[in-house]
């Protein structure tokens, strides 16, 4: 399938205005690149257990935001994005650019944010296209993100986890 970006530069007053705007305009939603965003996330007091951090995720423009729009390639996401390109004209843009895509360019490059991941002592979550060597000791779960199991860094599963690491080596020992 083919589709549109449109990425659209503003300023930081203009952002929540525009933000406003493409919620109502845009069906299929947008992302905001804000490197406040980016730099609240990296600061030291905060205590964020991230799988992986792209240094590309890092917003080129120091102080203004950026939009993406994803649209289909069909003359109704055309015609949708020439009343986008109108509605960013009016909340003071600066800078847009539209290009063309395929989607087989990006369908599997989520697949670069996903790690694996020590969740417990012992246990190490990892996808399945990720190499990994276990360390001794450790239990290596092989399992996709999306699938009921995801990353194991959801809380619920993390704690699962680290109780599992607990209790079984209590119920070998009472068996023993």
């Amino acid at each position: 399938m083919e589709y549109i970006e449109l990425k659209l530069i503003a300023e930081r007053e203009d952002a929540d205005l525009l933000t406003a705007a493409l919620e109502t305009r845009v069906p299929g939603g947008f992302s905001v690149d804000d490197p406040r965003d980016y730099e609240e996330l990296l600061r030291k007091e905060h205590d964020y257990d991230w799988d992986y951090v792209d240094s590309g995720v890092k917003p080129a423009e120091a102080d203004r935001v950026v939009f993406t729009v994803w649209l289909e390639d069909t003359p109704d996401g055309l015609d949708l994005l020439d009343k986008v390109l109108s509605d960013a004209a009016y909340f003071g843009v600066s800078e847009s650019s539209v290009s063309s895509h395929s989607d087989e360019e990006w369908i599997d490059r989520w697949k670069a944010f996903f790690k694996p991941k020590k969740v417990g002592r012992t246990v190490v979550v990892k996808p399945t296209w990720e190499p990994y060597e276990a360390a001794e000791g450790e239990t290596v779960v092989e399992i996709d993100p999306g699938r009921a199991f995801g990353t194991g860094t959801h809380e619920t599963t993390s704690l699962c986890i680290r109780a599992l690491e607990e209790y079984i080596p209590r119920v070998a020992e009472e068996r023993g």
